[in-house]
């Protein structure tokens, strides 16, 4: 019985305790915070200014190169609701849904890395639509996107567009780019 009164006595001290150390405020506690996430966003703002990054235009079977990080020439682009690459079917994955296929030849400048980390081909349309693109090695097991320093592999990449964009007269550019600090380099496709 004394053990109960002991604990229930020493809860209310501690409970009492961290009352009195963490104080109350008159001002609401919403106020407060606003102010700090609206000093927070000015910081923000004022530390990482919005670059744009610069585009240059290339054709299809134009060797492109961003130096140190990779060489590319785009061979063929094709518009395929499924294909077969590496004895591996691909298709879109939506209903109204098509593939946008696009053969390269990547040659890693860089560090042994995946793919994605060396060049990255993403889909645009209309100036508004982007659509990423995944990559394929030809000749890989699935999922082996490693590319050894100054190796050359042909890469497929998948883009999976709306249907209409494959009819459509308005042209769809490829974006090449090795992140964000690198040019993007556009190739109109042809239908």
């Amino acid at each position: 019985m004394k053990s109960k009164k002991i604990v229930s006595l020493l809860l209310t001290s501690v409970v009492a305790t961290s009352i009195l150390f963490t104080g109350c405020s008159d001002k609401p506690a919403e106020k407060s915070n606003e102010k700090k996430t609206e000093q927070g966003s000015a910081e923000k703002k004022k530390e990482e200014p919005v670059k744009k990054q610069e585009e240059v235009k290339a054709n299809l079977n134009e060797k492109l190169t961003e130096d140190g990080k990779f060489e590319i020439t785009v061979e063929s682009t094709e518009f395929a609701p499924k294909l077969t690459i590496n004895e591996v079917e691909h298709k879109a994955k939506a209903k109204g849904k098509t593939l946008l296929h696009v053969v390269s030849n990547v040659k890693n400048l860089g560090e042994k890395n995946t793919v994605d980390k060396v060049v990255t081909i993403n889909g645009r349309y209309d100036s508004k639509y982007e659509a990423m693109g995944t990559p394929v090695i030809e000749g890989r097991e699935k999922g082996d996107l490693q590319l050894d320093k100054d190796a050359q592999d042909k890469v497929h990449y998948l883009i999976e567009v709306d249907e209409e964009i494959a009819t459509d007269a308005t042209p769809m550019e490829l974006m090449i780019s090795s992140g964000k600090d690198s040019k993007i380099l556009t190739i109109s496709v042809s239908k």
